[in-house]
């Protein structure tokens, strides 16, 4: 592109030619191509982090405290109360040994209890009459051990004149003429019993003990 530098001063510019067009537009191509790339980097260069990278700390954390932040003391710390030891109780006194109460003397019942037997509660007069009829047909069959048990609930009632029979039962004599076997005697039971009608009141069983002491001799 050339200027025509005889034209007057107030004229205008006129180009020459337009042979020097295609040589602009690669300039003004170049000049914003220049442009587009200075921004891009710029703008690369802005969107870029600019804090820094924290470095791990290896060593203990310091607490910084503000100027403007009072500091606040660590509360005290309480003293440790020390509790005393558990004292162990003293030891019960051992009591004192006491010498055994003297065993009293037991007293022997009277005589009379002695040989007489408990009282059990009385049957009736007309039981007992059936009983001593049941026990006589009980010996007439040699049934001694049945009609002893018998007895012996009527001699506990106070009936003597069924101990006097009871006696009976264990007299060696009176076993023999009922022609008893496999029923022991008993003197001295028979003897016992004998007393104890006598003390009732039965004049019979006296001629019996008599004439078993006689046996005996």
């Amino acid at each position: 592109m050339g200027v025509n530098w005889d034209r007057p001063h107030n004229a205008k510019w006129i180009p020459d030619d337009d042979s020097d067009e295609p040589g602009r537009r690669r300039m003004i191509a170049l000049l914003i191509g220049s442009v587009c790339v200075v921004l891009l980097i710029v703008g690369v260069w802005l969107l870029l982090p600019t804090t820094p990278k924290s470095t791990p700390q290896t060593g203990p954390t310091v607490a910084t405290s503000r100027p403007d932040s009072p500091l606040i003391p660590p509360p005290p710390e309480q003293p440790q109360i020390q509790r005393p030891a558990p004292v162990a109780p003293a030891p019960a006194p051992e009591p004192e040994a006491r010498a055994p109460a003297p065993a009293k003397p037991e007293t022997p019942p009277p005589p009379a209890l002695q040989q007489q037997p408990l009282q059990q509660p009385e049957i009736p007069a007309r039981e007992q009459q059936e009983l001593q009829a049941r026990v006589a047909v009980m010996i007439r069959q040699g049934d001694i051990a049945g009609a002893r048990v018998i007895l012996a609930r009527l001699d506990r009632a106070g009936n003597r004149q069924a101990t006097l029979t009871l006696a009976e039962t264990y007299d060696p004599a009176l076993l023999a003429q009922w022609n008893v076997r496999g029923i022991k005697p008993d003197p001295a039971k028979a003897a016992e019993l004998y007393q104890r009608a006598i003390d009732g009141g039965v004049n019979a069983a006296r001629a019996r003990l008599n004439a078993l002491a006689g046996a005996g001799r």
